[in-house]
């Protein structure tokens, strides 16, 4: 029984350096990448400073994403506009379809006039 509660003991004790060497391994890349920004470091308080080329990247990143929103929202713009077009030219279609003198079978509009009139 001690051995069983031995060997636990050595698991708990051993997790959490497992998982962050797991996760250090896992993302590696990024690691690098963050070490040769580091500036300076410090222990047990555990305060972390980098270089100034961090602040650059996030305010390059900032303005990349900005820039990325405000297209989205342009061709959401154009989209809606384009819609809203062809609804409405849809809609005259029906209206004129359906004035004085449209032919209509068995007292139903055509099966395409149906469709627009669903559809606005």
């Amino acid at each position: 029984m001690n051995v069983a509660r031995l060997v636990l003991d050595y698991m708990k004790a051993l997790a959490w350096p497992a998982i962050v060497l797991i996760v250090m391994i896992f993302f590696r890349d990024e690691f690098r990448k963050l070490l040769r920004r580091l500036k300076s470091a410090k222990g047990g308080g555990a305060s972390v400073e980098f270089s100034e080329e961090v602040q650059a990247v996030a305010e390059e990143a900032r303005a990349a994403v900005e820039a990325e929103v405000r297209d989205a929202r342009e061709r959401a713009e154009e989209v809606r506009s384009v819609f809203e077009a062809s609804r409405q030219a849809a809609r005259a279609a029906a209206d004129a379809a359906l004035e004085p003198g449209t032919l209509i079978e068995n007292g139903a509009p055509p099966k395409g006039l149906q469709i627009i009139n669903t559809l606005t």
